[in-house]
């Protein structure tokens, strides 16, 4: 089904460090997991095997780039 979803697309110069469906891991297992913040979510993501492996972008992924993916990409998608 993702595939019939428009790609995310960059609003400048800076490439994109995250997918839709890296965004969706991401959101889906913040709530799952209920992290307190996004910085906590960062932190789980760097530190434990399982996220890392499964929910973590292929790329690290700094705390400035992963706001901006889930504050303002994705919502035509969503």
């Amino acid at each position: 089904m993702l595939h019939r979803i428009p790609p995310l697309v960059s609003r400048g110069y800076k490439p994109l460090k995250m997918s839709l469906e890296d965004q969706l891991k991401a959101l889906i297992f913040f709530h799952l997991e209920e992290h307190v913040s996004g910085r906590h979510l960062l932190q789980v993501l760097e530190e434990d095997d399982f996220a890392r492996e499964n929910i973590a972008p292929e790329k690290d992924i700094k705390k400035s780039s992963f706001s901006e993916a889930i504050n303002t990409r994705g919502l035509e998608q969503l």
